[in-house]
């Protein structure tokens, strides 16, 4: 600052208090004195405290007189700039004071400054915004763009800086108090203040204006108040950047009223607080979604039962009614963008889910006030979407529920129903708008849903488009509103692509679609009668038999075999492709496989039954199934891994290092391997694999192994024989169950005959009688399958070849357990007459040689004169099982002379089976 004149001295201050005095009339009458007496004035202000009013009141001049020169009468831009001049010598010495003793100056000059500020907001607001339409953002970039308004202001901060923060508080309160009182027209300055010191100013904001509603007790006249509509846009400006605290401020003082009232019952100050912070809500969407955001964080279900205990003080407290605090928490919900949801979740868990549960007054209204208002929102929920310009609605409530698919399906899975039917209703609506809302959430529905109540709402939840006073009608909406198989169809796909959870997910819907196929199977649900459920599952068939197939988890497999079969049993009418069949049969027996392999005793055999049924309903409606089928059940049984069916299990390939191809070779023996000779394919083992395998690595129990053999026995007759006529004579059941045996057991299609050649031409199919008699030895169940095609003649006839080959390698290894095998299926086959099938009786007391006498002589010639031909087997009209009058068949004597002769020799051991045989002669 310049020095002061060298007439200014201190013996001449008297003199120049009546210079300062005088000037002071008109301080702009003389503009070349006005810098003079500037400094004058601070040399008063620094030598005489007393005078600091005075001077402070004529520096209010010069910036008031700067300020209504420049808003009034812009044309005189020589005094604005003497008084810009002025005033800005006066912001350096007073900043000066400030940054030099603040202790002394900044309280005073803080106060002058505001006080200031006030009085020229309040004088010249009116002629700016004549309307008072101007907004927070437009006020402050006005009176900031003056620069003797932002001076002020810079005053004002700085004083603010270098106090306490007690100090700080007290200065804000009062200048907040000031807002509400008479001066509204300053928030401006609240607004810029509060960009400095946001958490005092957001919380004086809240707790000023919630001391001076506690006056009046009438919170409906906030709505009313310019003062509070002021006091809301300085809180919507800071919450742009100051949020946090924001909601921290309205959760402080939320929980502290919690607090009293819960502890003190007589603060009757504190019943005003949450009926306050909701009216505010009300009026700002800002606070309203820091109020939503605090409750949902503070508030449950108890917490509402212990606080309306208290709303008989509200209604004294507030002179509030029933009905408008009912409307009040709508439209509160309603203009929620985030908490809207979760608000209604609370209020619905106060809702007891049963009604016979005994409860108190006290809770019964806090019941009856929740419902009421959960009632009246989802009912205007509904209404305004279902308006036909429901699109163009903007409350943010709508455009949250569009955003936030995911939290409403969150509601509806609760497990209380309330908030279910709730959900439902909300989804409703949104699909009235667009069926795409329904698809989206009820295909997340369909798999997590885990209780009957979730089922029955997403039924209604689906169906509720279509629901109509006329049955007729609501049937063709169902039909023509196919959302089932879409619904089906997304949440299949949306399963594809999830996490670790999936088989669960994947178990559940199917579960879910099996309780939907009861529903609908039982015809109780007359939603359900149009079959939407079964078309569903037809439309999706192809992705539920993928699922069967590449499943690993095998419960899920369980569960979606379960659907089929109930589908199956249901739907007999449906007409599929070939190709979805052939999937169906093959999805089907693999599961067969994995349910031998993997169940116990009694899962096995229910799970066989639903199985068996699947494929026995398929076979009856489509006759290639029954090949289909019978060869998927052979490939099981015989290309499959013998673990479980036969009792050998292959031996274990090493983890070592390969040896040489020589030294294999070298196991296999050093003679010439020859065409002819059996070591070309039935050798001591296989290269890379080891030996061959032996009958003592033994896997599985012999109880085992018969069970599950019997299962898959049962399955070949389930997949051959014909339900729905059962005696047709113009088909043999068993004739392509024996010829697909004979196709997958022999490995060459020459010398598969009937004819039975010469015994020495065995030698030419040596190599695939081997192959035979190996498969039967490594694959126990052929002999049962065999065995079952004896029975059901003359489908036997078909298998000589395997006959043959069994009985021709048997020779060679004198097995006489396996000769007796199979003269047993041919005595069942009615290929020997008697006295030939009574072989079996005692072939395995007779001696070697005697053994391969009977074989040679008397069994295969017979058969080499006696073609196997199924033309020898008459049928009845009556039964599918042909029978061959062996009585009238007499063999040639020279068998029976070889078959007397033997037990001749061995009269000591048989002879008592010699009087039984031959009892005719």
């Amino acid at each position: 600052m310049t020095s002061l004149p060298e007439n200014i001295v201190s013996d001449t201050i008297d003199f120049n208090m009546k210079d300062f005095l005088f000037d002071t009339y008109d301080c702009f009458s003389n503009q070349s004195r006005t810098l003079d007496n500037i400094k004058v004035s601070v040399h008063l202000i620094q030598n005489v405290p007393a005078t600091k009013e005075a001077v402070l009141e004529y520096f209010h001049s010069i910036f008031y007189a700067g300020i209504k020169c420049m808003i009034t009468d812009n044309k005189k831009k020589q005094v604005i700039f003497v008084m810009e001049e002025s005033i800005k010598e006066i912001y350096k010495i007073l900043s000066k004071f400030i940054n030099e003793n603040p202790k002394a100056w900044s309280s005073m000059i803080s106060s002058w400054a505001f006080d200031l500020l006030g009085t020229i907001s309040y004088d010249f607001s009116k002629l700016i915004d004549s309307k008072q339409t101007m907004k927070m953002n437009s006020a402050l970039q006005y009176w900031m763009s003056c620069g003797i308004s932002r001076m002020l202001v810079d005053l004002a901060v700085q004083s603010l800086q270098s106090l306490s923060t007690a100090s700080v508080e007290l200065c804000i309160e009062k200048l907040i108090y000031s807002v509400i009182t008479d001066n509204p027209y300053i928030s401006w300055l609240v607004a810029h203040v509060g960009n400095c010191f946001p958490t005092i100013v957001i919380n004086q904001i809240l707790s000023c204006s919630l001391k001076k509603l506690s006056k009046s007790r009438d919170v409906f006249k906030l709505s009313k108040s310019y003062q509070t509509c002021s006091l809301l846009d300085v809180l919507d400006y800071l919450s742009c950047n100051h949020f946090n605290i924001l909601k921290k401020s309205v959760v402080e003082i939320f929980n502290k009223s919690i607090k009293d009232t819960l502890t003190k019952p007589d603060l009757s100050d504190k019943d005003i607080v949450i009926p306050y912070l909701i009216q505010l809500a009300t009026l700002s969407p800002i606070v309203l979604e820091a109020v939503a955001n605090s409750i949902v964080q503070i508030i449950n279900s108890e917490m509402i039962l212990r606080l309306f205990s208290r709303f008989e003080n509200w209604k004294i407290q507030v002179n509030a009614n029933i009905e408008a605090m009912t409307d009040m928490g709508k439209r509160l919900i309603l203009n929620c963008e985030r908490d809207g949801l979760q608000i209604l979740s609370i209020l619905a868990g106060t809702i007891p889910e049963s009604e016979e549960v005994p409860l108190n007054e006290e809770s019964n209204f806090v019941i009856s006030v929740c419902s009421e208002i959960l009632e009246s929102t989802v009912e205007e929920i509904e209404l305004c979407m279902r308006r036909a310009d429901a699109k163009k609605n903007s409350l943010p409530f709508f455009k949250m529920l569009k955003q936030n698919l995911n939290e409403v399906i969150i509601l509806f899975l609760s497990n209380e129903p309330y908030k279910t039917k709730m959900a439902a209703r909300i989804l409703s609506s949104l699909g009235f708008q667009n069926p795409n809302f329904i698809i989206a959430a009820c295909s997340q529905i369909l798999s997590k849903s885990r209780t009957r109540t979730h089922l029955s709402a997403f039924v209604w939840l689906v169906t509720s488009p279509t629901i109509s006073s006329d049955k007729n009608l609501c049937a063709n909406l169902l039909k023509d509103q196919d959302f089932f198989p879409k619904i089906v169809e997304q949440a299949l796909r949306e399963l594809q692509y999830t996490s670790s959870t999936a088989n669960a997910s994947i178990e559940q819907l199917y579960n879910n679609l099996l309780i939907l196929l009861e529903w609908e199977y039982s015809t109780k649900v007359f939603c359900l009668r149009s079959k939407c459920i079964s078309r569903s599952v037809f439309a999706n068939l192809t992705s539920i038999l993928a699922h069967l197939m590449e499943s690993k988890n095998y419960e899920t497999k369980n569960c979606i075999v379960k659907v089929l079969h109930l589908w199956i049993m249901m739907n007999k009418e449906y007409l599929i492709n070939s190709l979805l069949i052939y999937k169906l049969v093959a999805s089907v027996m693999i599961h067969l496989s994995e349910t031998i392999n993997n169940e116990g005793s009694f899962a096995k055999i229910k799970r066989y039954k639903l199985l068996s049924q699947i494929i026995k309903q398929i076979s009856n409606h489509f006759q290639f199934v029954r090949i289909l089928a019978l060869r998927e059940t052979f490939e099981l049984s015989i290309l499959n891994k013998p673990i479980s069916y036969s009792g050998f299990v292959p031996n274990s390939i090493p983890n070592e290092q390969e040896p040489l191809l020589l030294h294999y070779n070298h196991k296999q023996g050093t003679g010439a391997i020859l065409a002819q000779r059996h070591s070309s394919v039935f050798h001591a083992g296989i290269i890379g694999r080891g030996p061959r395998l032996s009958a003592n690595q033994i896997n599985s129990s012999q109880n085992y192994t018969d069970f599950t053999t019997t299962l898959l026995i049962d399955m070949i007759k389930v997949s051959s024989m014909n339900q729905f006529n059962p005696h047709d004579t113009g088909y043999h059941p068993f004739t392509s169950v024996s010829l697909l045996l004979v196709e997958l057991v022999s490995p060459d299609v020459m010398y598969n005959g009937l004819p039975w050649p010469d015994e020495e031409f065995t030698k030419v199919t040596v190599e695939r009688d081997l192959k035979i008699q190996r498969l039967f030895k490594d694959y126990p169940i052929l002999w049962r399958i065999l065995q079952l095609i004896a029975w059901y003649r003359p489908a036997v006839a078909y298998c000589s070849v395997l006959l043959r080959a069994i009985l021709a390698t048997q020779l060679t290894y004198n097995d006489t357990k396996k000769m007796a095998m199979a003269i047993n299926v041919m005595s069942l086959g009615q290929f020997l007459p008697a006295p030939l099938n009574r072989i079996i009786d005692f072939i395995d007391q007779l001696k070697t040689y005697q053994v391969a006498i009977l074989i040679k002589d008397c069994i295969w010639l017979y058969m080499q004169e006696n073609v196997p031909s199924p033309a020898l087997f008459p049928q009845s009209d009556c039964s599918t099982v042909a029978w061959r009058d062996m009585d009238n068949i007499i063999p040639n004597i020279r068998y029976l002379d070889i078959l007397r002769l033997t037990l001749i020799v061995n009269m000591r051991n048989l002879g008592f089976l010699y009087r039984i045989i031959f009892y005719k002669s």
